[in-house]
């Protein structure tokens, strides 16, 4: 008899599977940009897909109430339940920072130009302004919530670190600022990987099998505690669109 357990990961190994054998067909665009953009329309597919609707996950760009806005992100995970995307044209999107719960990049290979850069992305985020207003309820009105950490990661197929978690891969999120932060990651051929700095630089990997079901697990954990994304308060949006 097949265990529930070996059933989750037979289900997660197809799906990984599934997402590395499109990532190789890839392989054969020769132009850098479209073989870019066809990785991240997989990531994001796998996302879609699978995550709680009460997530989405697009490409966009992240807008605050004072008009200033991040860099063009690959994929921005974000409470669609709560908050409006402003615009929306084709390939561009502009979502309230407020909403905003995890931003990714997604590069071909894990190594130490990637990781900057995919932090440099991330903290083009964290540096835009967030507001919060009260809540109105059933049993009354309630402050407005601490707008939440923004997670940041980076994905890829492979590493160009021999090993992938080795040394190097340490040294380069120890490089990172605090904005620059990376707090989740995965190579699919390599494994899933999670950081903490409250301490220090500690890591956490996973092995090359689970790599997937590994970061969406990990990805579900972040998620979850973070609940609602807060109230936004409009009237400062408001004041940006005054001459």
């Amino acid at each position: 008899m097949v265990t529930p357990e070996n059933n989750l990961r037979r289900l997660f190994a197809a799906l990984q599977d599934e997402l590395l054998a499109g990532l190789k067909a890839n392989k054969v665009i020769d132009h850098p940009g479209a073989k870019g953009a066809a990785t991240e329309a997989d990531w994001l597919k796998v996302l879609q897909q699978h995550l709680p609707q009460r997530y989405s996950a697009d490409r966009a760009i992240v807008i605050d109430a004072h008009g200033d806005v991040s860099d063009y992100l690959d994929i921005v995970i974000y409470d669609r339940q709560y908050s409006p995307v402003i615009f929306a044209r084709n390939r561009e999107q502009y979502i309230p920072a407020e909403s905003v719960l995890a931003t990714f990049e997604v590069k071909q290979t894990l190594n130490a130009a990637n990781v900057k850069y995919a932090g440099d992305k991330i903290a083009s985020v964290r540096r835009l302004h967030r507001t919060s207003a009260d809540v109105h309820t059933l049993e009354g009105v309630k402050p407005g919530r601490k707008p939440c950490y923004v997670t940041g990661g980076i994905l890829t197929t492979t590493a160009d670190w021999q090993p992938a978690f080795g040394d190097a891969y340490l040294k380069a999120l120890g490089e990172l600022d605090a904005n620059q932060r990376i707090d989740l990651g995965c190579s699919l051929a390599h494994g899933a990987f999670r950081a903490s700095y409250d301490k220090g630089l500690a890591t956490e990997q996973s092995t090359d099998a689970s790599s997937l079901v590994s970061f969406f697990m990990w990805l579900l954990m972040d998620l979850q505690p973070k609940a609602n994304a807060p109230a936004i308060d409009w009237n400062e949006y408001i004041k940006a669109l005054e001459p």
